[in-house]
């Protein structure tokens, strides 16, 4: 269960992070030329530190250098917006990708101060111990070079010695520079009122020019992470202009991820077959093998945990669900969108049929 507890930064915290900061920031360096050259060349570059400095566990378990896959470069290339929400299938990488990027950011920002959220206190204290991992094997040479050390790790985060602090819990009374929250469909699901929460608090203490990123495998067709990606998924199909306070919607398939691959050969049924012609995406056989393996494992809730479109995230497949996104994009391509048009405060009942 998620605590109730709200941990608040003092004036005393906060004016000892900006006491950090300042003397950081005028600290002498004293600099030979190849050093010079490696942080021009190099580690000036955030993509190239998250290439190449932090330590993760793979899949199996194995330490090794994170090194970003396709669907983490994808987040991060193609899309340059500071209000992201993700949609995705399972294990893509993009926890991971956010601890590594809001620890970088404390590391490499003098004062800057970012929190991640995840839906449980279990999964809490993993996101903690990664982060952990990601500082202490940072190579020394590193932390000596940029002179930094950690100055205290507790339950408000562990704080850097240039006055920076990640955070993984709650915000409402700080000020984020960046918030990336977890699962958040797990936890509008679990947790309303933790959902409500984040939503009053802590998304409130991300400035408008600040970053916020969420990402989640789908729940069903409400709580927030629904309304926030139904929201900017149908301003995008709307052409309607991204705002400070908008999200912009991304999905990654299972499609996009190199794992979701089997080398053994297994037979596709016909029905599976059709469906995925239907797709109408090139598939290796490979991909094929998986697919329909992993389908014959999870069932129905294939399409949630491994969706193919955004659409079938949020439902499986049902009897008459089949026009449900054509009749979504002539609604919206019509502009049919009416507003106000019932009481939200009473009970709605809608009937239709083809006609």
């Amino acid at each position: 269960m998620i605590t109730d507890q709200i941990l608040e930064e003092s004036q005393e915290d906060l004016k000892q992070r900006e006491t950090l900061a300042n003397s950081y920031s005028h600290r002498e360096l004293n600099l030979t030329e190849e050093q010079q050259q490696f942080i021009n060349e190099k580690l000036s570059s955030k993509l190239w530190r998250l290439n190449n400095l932090y330590t993760i566990r793979d899949k199996n378990g194995q330490k090794r250098t994170l090194k970003l896959n396709a669907s983490q470069d994808k987040v991060l290339t193609k899309y340059k917006h500071n209000k992201k929400v993700i949609l995705k299938s399972r294990q893509q990488g993009i926890s991971t990708l956010f601890l590594a990027y809001n620890l970088d950011d404390c590391l490499f920002k003098p004062g800057y101060n970012a929190g991640i959220q995840s839906y449980g206190l279990d999964e809490s204290d993993k996101l903690s111990m990664r982060a952990r991992l990601m500082w202490e094997d940072l190579d020394p040479n590193i932390k000596g070079l940029m002179q930094l050390d950690v100055v205290s790790d507790n339950q408000k985060g562990i704080t850097f010695s240039n006055g920076s602090i990640l955070k993984i819990g709650n915000f409402r009374g700080d000020t984020l520079q960046s918030l990336h929250v977890s699962e958040l469909a797990k936890i509008a699901k679990k947790f309303p009122d933790k959902a409500k929460e984040l939503k009053t608090g802590a998304f409130q203490a991300v400035s408008t020019k600040n970053k916020i990123t969420i990402e989640s495998t789908a729940e069903g067709k409400n709580g927030l992470f629904w309304e926030i990606w139904n929201k900017a998924e149908t301003n995008q199909l709307l052409g309607l202009p991204l705002t400070p306070l908008d999200f912009e919607p991304i999905f990654l398939s299972w499609m996009e991820d190199p794992d979701c691959q089997l080398s053994f050969e297994v037979e596709v049924p016909k029905a599976l077959d059709d469906y995925f012609k239907k797709l109408n995406v090139p598939l290796t056989n490979e991909q094929r093998w998986w697919y329909a393996k992993k389908k014959d494992e999870l069932g129905e809730d294939m399409q949630q945990e491994y969706p193919s479109t955004p659409e079938e995230a949020f439902e499986a497949a049902k009897d008459g669900t089949y026009y449900s996104k054509l009749f979504k994009e002539w609604v919206i391509k019509y502009r049919r969108l009416i507003k106000n048009l019932y009481d939200e405060m009473l009970p709605v009942n809608v009937a239709m049929d083809l006609g």
